[in-house]
């Protein structure tokens, strides 16, 4: 066998070789890009759903279906901070008023995934057992305005002076995925994550006091 023949066949190995190392790389990004996609889908479904809710219990704040019950001093938010609110609304339209409770566990309500930010998102009617509106919230805030759009300092002197408010919150995954880092050369632990805010929410019935 010649030299030549001999340099040839190296030189096959070695393009074979690095074919191969691209070919595994491909193979790896696109499973990986499948697994992104799948937490993501989740996230985004999650933040759907959250959102849909909110909005269907913060638009009745203020609401009854008899006005028998309200005047100039009723009272419809009680207590209004950054993380929670009870407000009052009429939500099965009986005439008489509920209260609603919107408020963020602490982080160890769900110390047994592997995210150490998620909380719950609890949903407390009346005197009933709170529901889990969410899990996987890292954040829920809120800031509050009144009639000229001016926002209200916190604590609030006068719950009577909110008008409309601002939601925010963000919902990761409690299971993280590996993305490579070609920088590195290594798999990173990351958290799929999406955040939704609305800029105001306004319940019509409170402007009507």
């Amino acid at each position: 066998m010649g030299f030549s023949t001999i340099i040839d066949i190296l030189g096959s190995m070695i393009i074979g070789g690095l074919l191969m190392l691209t070919l595994t790389r491909l193979s790896d990004n696109s499973a990986n890009s499948e697994v992104t996609w799948g937490h993501d889908r989740l996230v985004q479904q999650e933040v759907s759903n959250l959102a849909t809710t909110i909005e269907s219990d913060f638009r009745k704040m203020g609401y009854s279906a008899s006005d028998e019950v309200l005047d100039d001093t009723t009272t419809f938010i009680f207590l209004a901070d950054t993380s929670q609110i009870i407000f009052r609304a009429d939500f099965d339209s009986d005439g008489e008023l509920d209260k609603m409770n919107y408020y963020l566990s602490s982080t160890e309500d769900l110390s047994n995934t592997p995210n150490e930010r998620d909380r719950i998102l609890y949903r407390k009617l009346n005197d009933e057992q709170p529901m889990i509106v969410s899990t996987g919230v890292t954040d829920f805030y809120l800031n509050y305005f009144d009639t000229f759009n001016a926002e209200l300092s916190q604590p609030i002197a006068d719950n009577r002076m909110i008008e409309s408010l601002r939601i925010s919150f963000r919902i990761e995954d409690p299971d993280a995925y590996s993305e490579y880092n070609e920088d590195t050369g290594e798999f990173e632990q990351k958290y799929s994550h999406a955040m939704w805010s609305q800029l105001r929410l306004t319940s019509r019935n409170l402007r009507k006091r």
